[in-house]
């Protein structure tokens, strides 16, 4: 174990590149490859249901853009090494917990199915996994951010990191592309972003999230093309 850790010292990327193949791995690859193993089997599933290769979301959200934020923000973390305690902890994982449970419920109240949930309240096994890695991933960031605030009310400078604005940027763009979320109407709601920032930035993200809806609906379409000829 200690040696373990001593390597991670010595070589930090050793971490990150972790962080990043992990987050890949459980985020997409995991759903990518039941998707593929869907249309060999020519499962229903994958010939009546939307799955992960059609959401531009899954594409450049859960195999780029997550995996870019938990490097971001476990870099920060190492670089603050504040020690954190165990309701810290235990808070991000219960509120996870409660937005990942609303979340499913709110899709099968609404009966948005795809290739987690074909029937109302009853979820595959690809989406279950993908409920384990939603609540992973929210419980990763709210902890973070519970961790951006302690430190900035402890020194209000240790906050202004570019690993920071890179989390928030990638953020709001993987909001954009999953709920359509606008920059402008969240600073109206916490009237914390000044006006012509809140536009600068709207502009940046909705051409960002253009381009990226683009680049994620080519490849999906020329994924779910070279798997129907397979």
């Amino acid at each position: 174990m200690l040696r373990t850790v001593a390597r991670v010292e010595e070589r930090p990327w050793l971490l990150l590149g972790l962080v990043f193949l992990a987050t890949c791995f459980f985020g997409f690859l995991i759903q990518a490859g039941g998707t593929v193993w869907l249309r060999l089997h020519a499962d229903p599933i994958a010939a009546n249901y939307r799955t992960t290769l059609s959401y531009t979301s899954a594409i450049v959200g859960d195999a780029i853009l997550l995996p870019v934020v938990n490097v971001f923000i476990v870099s920060q973390l190492v670089v603050w090494r504040r020690r954190p305690r165990g309701h810290e902890i235990a808070g991000a994982m219960v509120a996870s917990a409660a937005i990942t449970v609303f979340l499913h419920l709110y899709q099968a109240a609404n009966q948005l199915l795809n290739w987690t949930m074909t029937q109302p309240y009853r979820w595959t096994g690809l989406g279950y996994e993908h409920a384990a890695f939603m609540f992973a991933e929210i419980s990763l960031v709210l902890f973070f951010w519970g961790q951006v605030a302690l430190v900035g009310r402890e020194n209000p400078r240790a906050i202004l990191s570019h690993r920071v604005a890179f989390v928030i940027l990638c953020g709001l763009v993987f909001l954009r592309l999953v709920f359509g979320v606008g920059l402008l109407a969240l600073a109206v709601l916490v009237r914390v972003v000044p006006r012509p920032s809140v536009f600068l930035l709207e502009a940046f993200t909705w051409v960002v999230g253009a381009v990226i809806n683009i680049i994620g609906t080519v490849s999906g379409s020329i994924l779910s093309g070279v798997f129907a000829v397979v």
